[in-house]
């Protein structure tokens, strides 16, 4: 009687494991990280020193200057910086106006990093790191500040997207154009 029990509990047991690896549960992890970011989004937190004088440089410049060294120590992508100050001139001055395009960076980079995951990791590992990567704290904080860092892991996880790609189809050159398209955006942010 204790051996049916057993194996009934051993197969809810696989049956919950084995849902782990299924597309259903990566786009739930997806989804929560989704909502992680916009969460952090709308708490809109005050900033940090180096977020205000970047804030700063981006408002109180014109696109040209932009292009000159930042004031108060600070440094950044000119690519980032520009689509910051338009971000600025459209929706206005405000926080939420600045932290749009690195929070929608992160949620790209949710994307891209399943895709990549996909593609280079085993069945197995794909949740554990979709997990970490949706949940993580840095990640998820890094989305809601003025930095380029969401835009720096959209780019990184971009090139490792077409050298997935390119080691998966073997070929020497798999999209030349898209490539080089891609590291022209890439190199601009």
């Amino acid at each position: 009687m204790n051996k049916p029990r057993a194996l009934a509990k051993s197969n809810r047991i696989a049956n919950y494991v084995s849902g782990l690896y299924s597309p259903t549960a990566h786009w739930i992890v997806i989804t929560v990280g989704i909502v992680l970011r916009v969460a952090q989004f709308l708490y809109n937190r005050s900033l940090t020193e180096g977020e205000a004088a970047l804030a700063l440089n981006i408002i109180e410049r014109s696109y040209m200057d932009l292009l000159k060294p930042l004031d108060y120590f600070q440094a950044a992508p000119v690519g980032f910086l520009i689509i910051q100050k338009y971000a600025a001139n459209v929706l206005g001055a405000t926080e939420y106006a600045l932290r749009l395009f690195p929070l929608v960076a992160g949620i790209i980079a949710l994307f891209f990093f399943y895709h990549v995951a996909k593609r280079i990791l085993t069945k197995e590992a794909i949740p554990v790191a979709l997990i970490l990567f949706a949940v993580g704290d840095h990640l998820v904080y890094g989305e809601r500040n003025r930095s380029p860092c969401g835009v720096a892991r959209i780019c990184g996880l971009g090139n490792a997207a077409f050298a997935a790609a390119h080691t998966r189809t073997g070929s020497s050159n798999p999209r030349p154009s898209l490539y080089i398209g891609w590291r022209c955006f890439h190199g601009a942010l």
